[in-house]
């Protein structure tokens, strides 16, 4: 099953963390070749779970946290402790920087 996720939230999700893995904190492992910190948008609450595509189920996180959140046998508590750290978030607006 595949799902329509929107371009506009990754955008800003990323934007939002500014080039630091929202979880472990760690800067971007690298940048990419248009210039951006490759970080992953990862849902906290999984689409495939009823998750909502939106800025307040997404995190940026660098490739290994993505990975953890998973695959680790820890990944519930790893999604606990996104969607704690996710709380702060407001809401979309078009104009936030």
């Amino acid at each position: 099953m595949s799902f329509k996720r929107s371009a506009e939230v990754a955008e800003w999700v990323l934007k939002y963390a500014k080039g630091v893995c929202e979880h472990c904190s760690a800067p971007a492992p690298f940048v990419t070749k248009d210039g951006t910190a490759y970080l992953e948008v990862h849902h906290v609450k999984p689409l495939a779970e009823g998750g909502a595509d939106t800025v307040e189920n997404a995190v940026a996180v660098c490739p290994n946290c993505h990975r953890a959140a998973h695959y680790a046998r820890d990944a519930v508590d790893i999604a606990k402790k996104m969607a704690e750290s996710i709380r702060r978030r407001v809401y979309f607006t078009d104009n936030q920087q």
